[in-house]
This record gives structure tokens, C-alpha cells and sequence, in this order.
């Protein structure tokens, strides 16, 4: 049994390179935890394709709703979700469509 050498065939770097190029293109996943009458992290950016997920924690119903009324959730009971996935680049503010003065935002870039 002979060992191959990487250098010689290329076939170990380019397996490495396609594996870095599925990763890059692979849609990210992100959660944000209402609890405590908040949304946590307040604000965050994430690359066009991707998925938020909003996960209520807290012991009362809470709401997701853009202002521009891109998306909006149903209500939340406690450990409910609700995923809305950001294909075009912007800013998205949302809040809670039950307690108005919970505020968030999504970066999409």
C-alpha cells in the first residue's frame, strides 16, 4: 500500500477548497431570544439568504412585526418560534406587535 502525496495529486487541497465554498454557501441560521420583555441580541446582521428565528421565552406572548410590515408573526406562546428568512440586503426593523416599545433590527448585507 503506497501513500499518496497531496503535493503530486492536488486532490486533498482541492477537497478542502470545495468544502470551504459549500460552507460559504450554505444559508445562515440565527436566533434571537425574546425573554425578559426584550429581543436578545437587539440588533443584529446577517448575509443575504439567511434565516432568523425568533424563540419566545419569556412567560408572556410576544409578537414579531417589521415596521415595513415585511414580515409579521403569529403570537408567541412561551418556547414558540417564528423564522422569517432575509433574501434581500437592508435594514429590517421590527418590534413586538404586543408590548410596541420592545424594538429590534436585522442588518442584511
Amino acid at each position: 500500500m503506497s501513500k499518496r502525496d497531496p503535493k503530486s495529486t492536488g486532490e486533498e487541497i482541492n477537497n478542502v477548497e470545495n468544502d470551504q465554498e459549500q460552507w460559504q454557501m450554505r444559508p445562515q441560521e440565527t436566533e434571537v431570544l425574546i425573554d425578559f420583555f426584550s429581543f436578545i441580541p437587539q440588533d443584529i446582521t446577517v448575509a443575504p439568504g439567511a434565516t432568523v428565528t425568533w424563540v419566545n421565552r419569556d412567560d408572556v406572548q410576544h409578537g414579531v412585526a417589521s415596521s415595513d410590515k415585511t414580515f409579521k408573526s403569529k403570537v408567541l406562546r412561551t418556547d414558540d418560534k417564528f423564522s422569517f428568512k432575509f433574501d434581500e440586503p437592508g435594514t429590517y426593523e421590527y418590534h413586538c406587535s404586543i408590548h410596541p416599545k420592545m424594538r429590534g433590527k436585522v442588518i442584511v448585507q
